[in-house]
Order: C-alpha cells, then sequence, then structure tokens
C-alpha cells in the first residue's frame, strides 16, 4: 500500500527493495538482504595464475609453439572433454600392431569430434602463446584444472597436448606437444661409410 510522506511517494514493491518517487524520479533503495548480497559479491576472490610455455621439440631440440590456443577448464564441467580424450588415449595404447591402421583411423574420427568439443565446452580461462610460446592465465578458484592446448597445422593433424591438475593460486607449467620426445636423447644417424 503506498505511504505518502512530504511530497514522496513511497511503494513497497519487494520486502527487499522499495521505490521512491520524488518529484517525478524514481529512485531504487536497497533493503538490508539485497546489501549483504551486494557485499558479499562485491569482495575480491583471489584469482588462480596458470602462466607457462607450450613448447615442440625438433631434432632434438625444443621450439616454442608460436600462437597455439589453450583453454584451462574446471574437470568437474569438462567431463565429455575427458571422456572423448579417454577414448583417444585407449585407441593408441593397445599393442596390437595387426589393426593398427584400423585404430589409427579410428584416432582421427576420435579427434574430429574432440575439437568441436572443446570449442563448445565453456573454458575458466583462454589464451593463445605469443611469438615465444608463452601464455598466462587467470581464473576464479577451482578444485583441479584441464590445461589443453591445440592448434591446426598442416604438418601434424592432431596438434594437441593437455594437462589434469590441482588448481593453485599460482602455476606455471610447460605444455610439451612432442609428447616427451624432447626429453630422450637424440641420435643422430651417422651417414653410410662408402668402401
Amino acid at each position: 500500500m503506498p505511504t505518502q510522506s512530504n511530497r514522496r511517494v513511497i511503494l513497497p514493491v519487494f520486502s527487499q527493495v522499495g521505490l521512491s518517487l520524488v518529484a517525478g524520479t524514481s529512485i531504487f533503495c536497497l533493503g538490508a538482504p539485497s546489501l549483504q548480497a551486494q557485499s558479499s559479491s562485491s569482495t575480491l576472490h583471489t584469482k588462480f595464475v596458470i602462466s607457462g610455455a607450450v613448447q615442440d621439440c625438433f631434432g632434438g631440440v625444443p621450439l616454442p609453439s608460436r600462437y597455439t590456443k589453450v583453454r584451462v577448464f574446471d574437470v568437474a564441467k569438462a567431463r565429455p572433454v575427458l571422456h572423448q580424450l579417454a577414448k583417444m588415449e585407449a585407441l593408441l595404447g593397445k599393442g596390437d600392431s595387426a589393426h593398427y591402421t584400423d585404430r589409427l583411423a579410428q584416432f582421427f574420427l576420435e579427434y574430429d569430434r574432440l575439437l568441436p568439443l572443446v570449442e563448445r565446452t565453456r573454458p575458466l580461462a583462454r589464451a593463445l602463446t605469443d611469438s615465444v610460446g608463452a601464455f598466462r592465465t587467470a581464473f576464479l578458484p577451482v578444485d583441479s584444472v584441464l590445461v589443453f592446448a591445440y592448434d591446426e597445422r598442416e604438418d601434424s593433424p592432431t596438434y594437441y597436448e593437455y594437462k589434469i591438475m590441482r588448481a593453485r593460486p599460482d602455476t606455471s607449467l610447460v605444455i610439451d606437444m612432442a609428447k616427451g620426445e624432447c626429453a630422450r636423447p637424440f641420435v643422430r644417424r651417422s651417414p653410410a661409410k662408402l668402401n
């Protein structure tokens, strides 16, 4: 019910919001419950930061992976992506060489399903590596994250790598697109000797 006092009309709209009309101007006044919600949401959340580099390998030498997409997902909300990655790992993990070409063909089909799934899943943060392969992301705290790096390359039809890790306030990591090739000893083949 409207109340009137000194040329003001106060209309109770909800218990938390009162609408005051003063000489044709409307002003919203927040009640105590709304102010509590506003003050708790305006508290500064400490953001978690992941910074690092994406690297590749050529001839045993690490090289920066330039302009590679990096996505950080909350593990709890990226289950379809994790499931797809597990399917792909299972295809490559089998030791049966008799059906390797069939599994490889299936792997490429699964990879073609993975990228749209990654693009549709909402990330906590996105980044693009710079000219030296470095990136930095910041996001609100979660328990665990999936850090997924990928790019479309002519010479590598499935250019991706990922890490699953506990989220911490400040994390630094290197994503190795060569999947450990640079860590292995590089042996140069000596040319065949002529007799």
